[in-house]
């Protein structure tokens, strides 16, 4: 019985694509040291369905480009120094260009010790820096502007909502 009920209910076909739906832009991230791993396989059939659907992709593969995953003493020095761009190493700006061309991530990784490997933690890290285009700055995100919260909505006199 489970067996026919993991049958009937683990897959879920997507809804029909409609016609004049906007295509995506996407980066697939893929964590995984192996051509010939299961993860490896996905990020394939990631790639392949989303080209099909005529959407854009652009792939970054951690392994593959040799993306640096330590944090230098440099790099973390330089962390908040957003309008400097020359503080971000040549695979974290080409990153940074692929996260501002998308408007959709897909990361394809296996667990490892209940966790992400480290090849991505350490893309998290380099790459997820702060600044933004405005202002000149390069970066992943901003702070929000003095005196507002995360929503960037003013904050209330005891800084508490």
């Amino acid at each position: 019985l489970a067996t026919k009920l993991n049958g009937i209910t683990s897959h879920v076909p997507p809804p029909p694509p409609e016609d004049g739906s906007p295509k995506r832009k996407m980066l697939l991230v893929h964590a995984h040291p192996l051509a010939s791993s299961y993860s490896s396989a996905l990020a394939a059939a990631v790639e392949e369905g989303a080209r099909a659907g005529g959407h854009e992709l652009r792939r970054i593969s951690l392994y593959d480009q040799n993306y640096g995953v330590k944090l230098t003493a440099s790099e973390r020095a330089a962390y908040f120094e957003t309008t400097r761009p020359e503080r971000l190493a040549s695979d974290v700006r080409r990153a940074l260009t692929d996260l501002s061309w998308c408007d959709s991530v897909v990361f394809v990784y296996p667990t490892w010790w209940f966790n992400v490997p480290a090849a991505l933690k350490g893309f998290f890290d380099r790459t997820f820096q702060p600044g933004s285009s405005t202002a000149g700055a390069i970066g992943a995100w901003e702070f929000p502007p003095t005196g507002c919260d995360a929503a960037g909505e003013g904050a209330s006199s005891t800084g508490l909502r």
